[in-house]
């Protein structure tokens, strides 16, 4: 990821107020996973559909891992072997992938 992108603990304490990011398991330190979106309601959410989906790899790889944290348009989410995604969060292309070293013959190399 070429330039950083500072998260402040100010900025994770106000997460379950903000709509534009994820920072926190949980959104937010209580980790109610409540969003204060106002178009996301009883009468909307039937609406609902997805806008992108991604692969996170063949089966043996077993998917995502993990809540995705989002900041800045990224949304960051680990995979099975360690591995860490960086995607678009408007889009689902893969801006990133980072893997440790394949250890045995399971673990899948960076794609």
């Amino acid at each position: 990821m070429s330039a950083q992108a500072v998260v402040t603990d100010k900025m994770i304490e106000s997460d379950a107020k903000s709509t534009g990011d994820v920072l926190s398991w949980g959104v937010g330190t209580e980790g109610q996973r409540y969003s204060p979106l106002k178009q996301v309601n009883a009468n909307t959410i039937a609406r609902l559909t997805p806008a992108w989906s991604f692969s996170f790899g063949g089966e043996k790889q077993r998917g995502q891992e993990s809540q995705p944290v989002i900041h800045n348009g990224k949304m960051f989410v680990t995979g099975s072997y360690s591995r860490i995604f960086a995607l678009d969060a408007a889009t689902g292309e893969a801006v990133e992938v980072r893997a440790p070293p394949a250890r045995g013959h399971h673990a899948p190399a960076a794609t």
